[in-house]
């Protein structure tokens, strides 16, 4: 929050224990960051010491950051008037030593009248600062622009020129886009052309056709009444019903408990042969599947499931680790074959990046995320993307010298606030155009070597070489662009037909698959055997345990809101009575025993350093990524290391020879996982060699904490 100079609470503190501040990126500064700078200053002025010290560093010219309410007039508001008691001394950089000469004159000749315009325009003024190359032109610097009457003519171009760059030399190259919906097109052409790209701002693992599919047959053989997810399941390629066949199924599912009972029906649903064809084989593969369910593990089912699919036939050979961390998380999302938390799931595979990128020297990303980065050639494309007209706010609001002015939004045309309101809407509209030159100004000063420059635009019928710029675009923010823009019968031939690279969201019905049958592999699939109910409500105990003890430890006692808590927990696990009583009763006498216990003590000693169920990523010795997660690392306060995993299962008996005979098995069974573990955390923690991390298996039920 900003601390006021009067706010002696929380400014004194931070201000007696900081004696020197560092501000990078200070041109994007908001004015809560800068109160909040201001009452540091007063505070130190309050302590009379005199030896802090303030050094901002920024760049104007790449003020991009107004959505996140950075305000580029604090910038010229400090270097005029200091900031709090502060007086700044100015010192310009100049110097350019990363772009050839001529890329840093062509900058000066022609972004700075483009930001020169704009501030004639905007209450801001920010003074164009040219640079001064320092490195010499070499024979194949250049600027190049070209314009295009379609978005696959352009994406096509954009591809061609970076495959001749990866053939001809080592460039690194950046592609950036104005915004990610603009880099669809250029992505989908890179990826046509086989050309390895790092695009994980644009484009999110989460949002692959592919994984889009994983999820919708998670989601339909996890919840069996989810319709939706199971005619996705249908449209998906490794079926891909035609929509008519699709919406007879649909119908008939709506009077049945569910689309896959439908789906046995099909005789009497009325569909094509094409369609009874491609139903029949998709319904024998999932059969076993289905069958399967709450016997096994849901990530184990549908993992098996697209293999009897065949759906690898689908899915980009690159993708295999990929499709493995996507089944990592579903099983980390899961207890007893039922999903936890859908939503939660999709958070965690939003968090997932590509593992296809670390070799890529092409990095697709946004202006915004390429600042402070640098590429021997630089490919600004879709430059004639507008952006999206917001809709008017209820409210308008700007800060000036005097005060704020907050206007509410006119209920029509005679409203006396109308014309203060859509005044503040044209000076809201020229910053913005303002920031958007110097959008383009950060994006042509990444290049080191090269700059290309492309747009998809309509011409002019009255002059075919007058290209329309449109509003809140780079490309109208550019007007030397019409000058460099190729003659419109000179434009870049057609792609060849079946060469086009596929533009568009991923919908129901997805336009890249063909409605034909497409071959489906019918080699077995084995799903393992069958569990006993026991065994799956002991394993339901193991996980809801662990989730109790993650969470509570020691510290909360047994409840009646907690037996509630635990039946439901049991139930999505699919445990049904008697079974679920006596796993609740095996659960509560976990939760008594860890607090009487004193090896319970010492494992969640609240001294300790711990961390629960931390991740590490692993593999097997056949290189296929794993997940090593124990259920709790511990530094004591003497400095030991400890890792633990707790452990519900018991002896059928429990007098002392068969409970020592249980432990040596358990010790040997978990011995190298353990050790794992206990190299991950070390590697983690940087703990010397010569440090010893112990492992211990800790039984809640035996009051046992077992050393591996």
């Amino acid at each position: 929050r900003g601390i006021s100079g009067d706010d002696a609470v929380l400014r004194e503190p931070i201000a007696r224990s900081t004696r020197h501040v560092l501000v990078d990126e200070f041109q994007d500064t908001s004015i809560t960051q800068f109160n909040f700078l201001e009452g540091i200053t007063h505070a130190w002025t309050a302590l009379g010491s005199g030896e802090e010290t303030l050094f901002c560093v920024g760049d104007p010219m790449q003020s991009i950051y107004r959505f996140r309410q950075a305000e580029v007039e604090l910038f010229s508001k400090a270097q005029q008037y200091g900031l709090g008691t502060k007086a700044l001394i100015t010192i310009t950089l100049s110097a350019n030593f990363r772009s050839d000469a001529p890329l840093v004159e062509w900058v000066n000749t022609h972004i700075e009248p483009a930001i020169a315009s704009r501030n004639a325009m905007s209450r801001v003024n920010i003074a164009f600062a040219p640079g001064s190359p320092m490195l010499e032109g070499r024979i194949d610097t250049e600027v190049v622009a070209h314009a295009f009457e379609s978005a696959l003519d352009e994406a096509q171009w954009v591809a061609s020129e970076i495959s001749q760059t990866l053939e001809n030399t080592h460039d690194t190259i950046g592609v950036l886009v104005p915004n990610r919906g603009a880099g669809a097109p250029i992505i989908a052409a890179l990826r046509n052309a086989g050309i390895a790209i790092d695009a994980r701002e644009t484009e999110r693992l989460s949002d692959a056709h592919w994984v889009r599919d994983v999820l919708s047959l998670t989601f339909a053989l996890s919840e069996p009444e989810d319709s939706l997810s199971w005619l996705a399941t249908l449209r998906a390629p490794w079926c891909g019903l035609a929509l008519p066949d699709l919406t007879r199924i649909a119908m008939a599912s709506a009077d049945m408990r569910s689309v896959w009972d439908a789906c046995a029906e099909m005789g009497a649903l009325g569909l094509t042969p094409d369609g009874v064809a491609r139903l029949s084989q998709w319904r024998a593969q999932l059969m076993p599947c289905v069958a399967a369910l709450g016997a096994r593990p849901l990530a184990e089912i549908v993992e098996a499931a697209w293999a009897r699919l065949d759906a690898r036939a689908c899915t980009p050979a690159s993708s295999r680790e990929d499709f493995e961390a996507v089944i990592e998380a579903i099983r980390t999302h899961e207890i007893g074959g039922r999903l936890i938390n859908r939503d939660a799931l999709l958070v965690a595979l939003d968090r997932l990046e590509r593992t296809d990128v670390a070799a890529a020297r092409v990095q697709v990303m946004t202006i915004h995320k390429a600042k402070g980065l640098q590429f021997d050639t630089v490919i600004v494309p879709a430059m004639a993307k507008g952006g999206k007209s917001d809709d008017d706010p209820l409210l308008r609001w700007m800060r000036f010298p005097e005060g704020a002015m907050i206007v509410p939004k006119p209920v029509g045309k005679s409203d006396p606030l109308a014309t203060a309101y859509e005044w503040l809407k044209g000076l809201d509209e020229r910053e913005q155009d303002a920031e958007r030159a110097r959008l383009l100004y950060v994006a042509t000063t990444r290049a080191k070597r090269r700059l290309l420059l492309s747009a998809t635009v309509k011409f002019d019928d009255a002059n075919a070489n007058a290209p329309v710029r449109p509003a809140r675009s780079l490309f109208g923010t550019l007007p030397v662009f019409t000058r460099l823009v190729a003659h419109r019968a000179e434009l870049s031939a057609k792609p060849e037909a079946g060469n086009e690279p596929f533009i568009g969201r991923y919908l129901l019905r997805r336009a890249q698959f063909a409605p034909q049958v497409l071959a489906i592999s019918h080699a077995v699939v084995t799903l393992p055997p069958r569990e006993t109910a026991p065994a799956r409500a002991a394993r339901a105990l193991g996980t809801i345990a662990h989730a109790w003890l993650c969470a509570h430890g020691n510290r909360t006692t047994w409840s009646e809101a907690a037996a509630h808590w635990a039946h439901s927990q049991f139930r999505v696990a699919n445990i049904a009575e008697p079974l679920q009583s006596v796993q609740v009763e095996l659960l509560h006498s976990i939760v008594e025993k860890t607090q009487q216990s004193a090896h319970a003590a010492f494992v969640f000693d609240p001294t300790h350093e711990a961390w629960d169920e931390h991740s590490f990523a692993s593999h097997k010795s056949d290189g296929e990524a794993i997940t090593l997660r124990p259920d709790r690392i511990v530094r004591t306060a003497e400095g030991a290391w400890w890792v633990i995993d707790y452990k519900t299962a018991m002896p059928a008996r429990t007098d002392t020879e068969s409970v020592n005979a249980f432990l040596i098995v358990q010790r040997k069974t978990y011995e190298d996982i353990m050790q794992r573990y206990a190299q991950a955390v070390r590697k983690w923690k940087q703990i010397p060699v010569d440090q010893p991390i112990r492992c211990a298996l800790y039984f809640p039920l035996l009051d046992v904490l077992a050393t591996v």
